[in-house]
């Protein structure tokens, strides 16, 4: 400890600020072919925020696997419930 400074331990968590809501608009494809690319890319994108939220986790690779198949197997889970 420095001298004339003081230290004071919290036994509470310090709430962490939510970020502001970001506004986004959107002009979505008039063609069924233009909806079918956008859809193609938004499942990309979600792929990756997928794969890199299960690299960041600190856990063994063989629970990671196993997290990424379960996610795998719900989505296909929900696309064929929705395509019934």
């Amino acid at each position: 400890m420095l001298a004339g400074h003081i230290h004071f331990r919290r036994k509470e968590a310090l709430p962490i600020p939510k970020p502001n809501p970001v506004n986004i608009i959107v002009h979505y494809p008039k063609t069924a072919e233009g909806r079918r690319i956008l859809t193609r890319r938004m499942a990309g994108v979600h792929a990756d925020w997928v794969c890199d939220k299960l690299k960041k986790m600190n856990c063994p690779a063989d629970q990671k696997v196993q997290l990424l198949n379960a996610v795998v197997d719900t989505a296909k889970r929900k696309t064929r419930d929705q395509a019934r």
